[in-house]
């Protein structure tokens, strides 16, 4: 089973929205990596409230990692963000 493989078996068995930690579990990439991420406005789709923590949504996500994309930490694999 390929990686990508896995995530999708992940998100279809997950909550219909998530948090950053819990995306970065799914994803096997430490949370701190998955906010810089984000922050440099990358990674999957997100919705936020004004004070509130960023939520991801299964079906984006699930939409997101379907598209391929791959991310390649030097000597790791993973997803890119």
């Amino acid at each position: 089973m390929t990686y990508i493989e896995k995530v999708l078996q992940r998100l279809e068995r997950a909550p219909e929205f998530l948090t950053s930690g819990m995306v970065a579990q799914i994803l096997e990439i430490p949370p701190t990596a998955f906010n810089k991420r984000r922050g440099r406005g990358g990674g999957p789709p997100f919705e936020q409230l004004p004070g509130c923590r960023p939520t991801y949504s299964r079906g984006a996500l699930i939409a997101w990692v379907k598209r391929g994309k791959v991310y390649n930490a030097p000597g790791a694999g993973g997803m890119e963000l």
